[in-house]
């Protein structure tokens, strides 16, 4: 089944602090979340028009560890992480409490 976004929140979201923000995007491919949640995570920036260049991103091996020359860490994933001015102001992690698009919008008040 295709995700489809609310798009009222969506909508919310295109008039939130979206674009002040910075997303760090942890994921995995093995992971059935990450296969689930990152796709739909994207669908919501792309309705928003959100700059793909402010968004940085990062795959984690079985053993949960990136590159050498990254201090990203995340016991779970998917994780998204928001930030403004390099200040981390939350994160969603593994899957949404109530839907993607819900908690950013949360998130970002």
């Amino acid at each position: 089944m295709q995700y489809m976004p609310d798009e009222k929140i969506v909508e919310a979201l295109s008039k939130s602090k979206l674009y002040e923000s910075e997303i760090t995007i942890v994921l995995a491919t093995w992971c059935s979340d990450s296969r689930r949640e990152v796709p739909r995570f994207y669908k919501i920036l792309d309705q928003t028009n959100y700059r793909q260049d402010k968004i940085k991103m990062f795959a984690l091996n079985k053993s949960k560890q990136s590159g050498p020359d990254t201090t990203v860490t995340a016991d779970r994933v998917p994780t998204f992480i928001f930030s403004r001015n390099g200040v981390e102001i939350g994160r969603i992690i593994e899957s949404p409490k109530t839907s993607l698009e819900k908690d950013m919008l949360e998130l970002l008040k």
